[in-house]
């Protein structure tokens, strides 16, 4: 057999680059959070194009209760890049959400960014702005950013930050997506 001229020669740095992976963890309330969180999460990837490679999990909040599932869970929330939260708002974050959040954030390695998705309804805006409040604490401590998403108060147009993505030491990190909690994602409506 006979072997090609340049079988012996190094591989050229283009034949070494790797899509830098992108790691995303959804933690959801139920079905229609859990889509709502997933429209994020192609958006993003909308975003990235073919700068990254995606690797997604997805975790239903029930299901953190349950001792094994949620050391699973807080493995891929170490390894995470971005966490999105999707929930109701006027329902209270479970324990077994805080518990889980109480544990990874004490790792070393912390997601780069924790976003939250809620839906509000009249008379639930203080139990909304609670859990917010609670999520925004929690990324301060990590050191995280935060931006969050309530489905019932649209984005003013002058409020939104042009470009979603910009590239980090990490491979790719979430850029300012709009100023003041809000992000630059459509709100979604049943109709929609």
């Amino acid at each position: 057999m006979r072997l090609p001229a340049n079988y012996f020669l190094p591989p050229s740095p283009s034949d070494l680059e790797e899509t830098p992976l992108f790691n995303v963890v959804i933690v959801y309330e139920d079905f229609d959070s859990g889509r709502n969180a997933r429209r994020v999460h192609d958006f993003l990837a909308e975003q990235l194009g073919h700068d990254c490679q995606l690797s997604t999990h997805m975790w239903k909040l029930e299901v953190l209760g349950i001792p094994n599932l949620r050391d699973l869970a807080v493995r891929d929330a170490t390894a995470a890049d971005i966490i999105i939260v999707a929930y109701h708002g006027g329902n209270p974050l479970p324990w077994e959400f805080k518990s889980w959040t109480a544990l990874w954030s004490t790792h070393n390695h912390h997601p780069l960014a924790l976003v939250a998705l809620y839906d509000t309804q009249d008379g639930f805006e203080k139990d909304a702005a609670k859990n917010r409040d609670y999520l925004a604490m929690l990324a301060s401590r990590a050191g995280m950013e935060f931006f969050s998403q309530a489905e019932s108060a649209p984005i003013p147009q002058s409020r939104r930050i042009p470009g979603a993505l910009q590239p980090n030491a990490r491979g790719i990190a979430p850029r300012v997506i709009a100023a003041q909690h809000e992000s630059a994602i459509p709100r979604w409506g049943i109709n929609e």
